[in-house]
């Protein structure tokens, strides 16, 4: 099988689908419309040109820089939509125990785009924990805020090589400490930055008190 063979097998069976799971999962869990619209780029029913019914031509381009993003997170203020996060989806067939082992790989396309975002810290990273998945056992996810993985970048370690889907592949490989695993935490984080919260621990005594 030819790279540009085993790819397309690989986006299909196993990206798509990842992809699409964060994406129900967010859209299902962190409120309907008409406040907050999720889109997940890599569906051929929405996709790119969802973007444009929503945002300015100029977000368009900022987030479409470097490579496509995989869900887009908007939120509608007085009738007109706002940009609020991107999540960059991955993963990995690996279990819990060979990622503590191993680091977390992330394509360094995704750090790069983080790294040359105006606003990093609207672009989130989650890893989908296909074995956890399998057995439904959590965490189910990992997942880390562009300035998590800017800081800790000292800690990464740079692998260039072959995979099974495509020769010349690089990955940071990160320590399993850096990401966090609650689900709840990644939705508060993401209602902070939506300006619906006063901090983005959803635990945080201010939440409590946040007028909104």
């Amino acid at each position: 099988m030819r790279y540009v063979e085993a790819y397309a097998f690989y986006r299909r069976e196993i990206g798509d689908p990842r992809q699409q799971l964060v994406f129900s999962l967010i859209k299902l869990t962190l409120g309907a419309e008409p406040t907050w619209h999720v889109i997940n780029t890599g569906d051929p029913n929405e996709g790119i040109d969802e973007f444009h019914r929503y945002l300015d031509e100029n977000v368009v381009k900022e987030l479409f820089a470097i490579h496509p993003p995989d869900v887009t997170i908007l939120k509608r203020w007085q009738f007109i939509w706002r940009f609020i996060a991107l999540i960059e989806v991955t993963g990995s067939q690996l279990s819990l125990h060979e990622l503590e082992r191993r680091g977390v790989w992330i394509e360094l396309n995704k750090y790069r785009k983080i790294e040359h975002f105006r606003e990093p810290e609207r672009i989130i990273v989650v890893y989908v924990i296909d074995q956890q998945l399998w057995a439904l056992r959590e965490p189910l996810f990992l997942w880390a805020p562009g300035p998590v993985l800017l800081k800790h970048r000292s800690d990464a370690w740079l692998w260039r090589g072959r995979t099974r889907w495509a020769d010349g592949e690089r990955y940071l490989v990160y320590p399993l400490g850096v990401f966090r695993t609650s689900w709840r935490e990644l939705l508060g984080y993401i209602k902070w930055l939506g300006n619906e919260a006063a901090d983005p621990n959803p635990d945080n005594l201010a939440n409590f008190m946040w007028p909104g």
